[in-house]
Parts: C-alpha cells; structure tokens; sequence
C-alpha cells in the first residue's frame, strides 16, 4: 500500500470513530459520561501526527534513492554513449538517418555497432549496494546478455543487434522511470 494513501484511510478512520462516538454517548446515557469529544479528538490528533512522523522519517531515504538510480542510469547512459545514440535514432523511426551516425567509414555498421556493445559492456558500471534489488539486477543482466549476443554475433546485421538491445534497453529505462 502507497503511504500516501494512508492519509485518507486515517481521517476517515477518524470521522467513523468520532461520529461512532457521538452517537453512542448521545443514545445510550451511561456510554455519554465516558466519551468525551476531547478525547477523541486527542487520538485522532495523535494518528494524524504519527502519520507525519512516518512520512518525515521515510521521505528522505526515498529521495536518496531517487537520486541514486537517476544518476546510476546516467552513467549507464554515458558508458554506453555510442550504442545509445543508435537506439536513439532506431527508436525514433529514423532507419535511414542510421547511416550517418557512424563516423569510421573503414568499417561495416554491424562491426561498428558491435564495437559500440563491446565498449558499453567494458564500460559498464556495477549497480550501487544501495539501489540494488532483484528486479533491477535481472533487467541490468538482461541488457548485459543482449549487449553479448550484438558485440559477439558476426552473422547479425545492424537491424537485428539493433532489435535485440532496444528493448532491454527500454526495460531498463521503464524501471528507472517507474522508481523515481
């Protein structure tokens, strides 16, 4: 259950018993001299109050880990620079820029892109202690593992590597933005 929702199961909570409250004292006459509307009030007080404690404590160990998977994915992002920015240009539709993108004209687009999913895989960093959880490391072994297959299948053309790496790519992105 998301915490801040909490907040209005706890005043509804509140006014059920307050008004049970009043109801009770107003119906029965021995139950009226023992509820005292302070008293309710005190204890809805204290629940709503023990509702900011909660928040004010857990708060900042969200925002810390907001931040860190934003810049663990930065530097994703920036190992991988050259792969990024073929999906990049293959996400958007942009099958015939892809041409352009590659500045090494020795070479064929396959065996650059598969020098591209080299590199992103020599330079990828290691998920930090703090941010790593068991979905997250399976996606991350994922793009690992695809990244594997483009650097390492001579026989796959610039599509298919393409193909391959785009959707773990946006798995992990998709991850990323639904924790942040």
């Amino acid at each position: 259950m998301r915490t801040d929702k909490i907040f209005g199961y706890t005043i509804g909570a509140m006014y059920i018993g307050f008004f049970i409250g009043i109801l009770a004292g107003n119906d029965i006459p021995s139950i009226r001299q023992k509820v005292d509307w302070e008293t309710l009030l005190a204890g809805s007080t204290a629940i709503i109050g023990g509702w900011f404690a909660y928040r004010g404590a857990v708060t900042p160990f969200k925002e810390a880990r907001k931040s860190e998977l934003l810049q663990f994915q930065y530097n994703v992002k920036k190992a991988g620079a050259g792969v990024c920015s073929v999906l990049g240009c293959a996400n958007l539709g942009l099958d015939s820029g892809l041409h352009g993108i590659f500045p090494d004209r020795k070479e064929s687009e396959e065996e650059q892109f598969r020098a591209y999913a080299q590199e992103f895989m020599d330079n990828m960093p290691e998920i930090p202690p703090r941010i790593m959880n068991l979905e997250l490391l399976e996606i991350y072994k994922d793009l690992e593992f695809s990244l594997l297959a483009a650097s390492s299948c001579p026989d796959w053309n610039l599509m298919r590597a393409i193909d391959h790496v785009l959707p773990e790519m946006e798995k992990f992105d998709k991850y990323i933005s639904e924790n942040t």
